[in-house]
């Protein structure tokens, strides 16, 4: 056995706490492709640092459907990798490489608790990062990215 000490754990315990909504400058730090919960789909998570202002060093999850059972669920993912995609200056989106170390503008809420889960964030919108944005925090949400036209779109997504 290996003995690291003594902890007094109420000294150390930390309360999870959500970020304000707003805008944060991120830094996309790792991306995968994984399977849903459920086993039927694929999905693509990207984790996200936050690089600047509050919530500095806090890790963020942006999670995009690309395939699942539900139409409308892949369609809404399909759309929002692209939106994120675009920000970072991506033009045909078929691999989590290329994002790795990208900064761009992330919005984010808070998704109320449920049953289930306790509240968090989720990310609503990304933006390109300028280089001299700071992070901002507010109670605005913007209006969900458009869809691309289907020229525009990498092959992957004109299903």
């Amino acid at each position: 056995m290996a003995s690291f000490g003594v902890i007094n754990s109420e000294e150390n315990r930390s309360e999870f706490a959500v970020l304000k909504p707003g805008w944060y400058h991120v830094e996309i730090t790792s991306g995968e492709v994984a399977q849903t919960k459920d086993k039927n789909g694929t999905m693509v998570v990207f984790n996200l640092r936050v690089s600047e202002g509050e919530g500095t060093g806090r890790v963020l999850f942006a999670r995009f459907n690309i395939v699942n059972q539900s139409q409308e669920a892949a369609r809404i993912g399909k759309q929002q990798l692209i939106a994120l995609a675009d920000a970072v200056g991506i033009t045909d989106p078929c691999d989590t490489d290329p994002f790795v170390g990208k900064h761009v503008m992330a919005n984010v809420a808070i998704r109320p608790a449920t049953d289930k889960y306790n509240e968090s964030n989720e990310i609503k919108g990304f933006k390109k990062y300028d280089g001299t944005s700071v992070s901002t925090p507010t109670v605005s949400v913007s209006a969900p990215a458009s869809a691309p036209s289907a020229a525009g779109k990498p092959s992957w997504l004109k299903k």
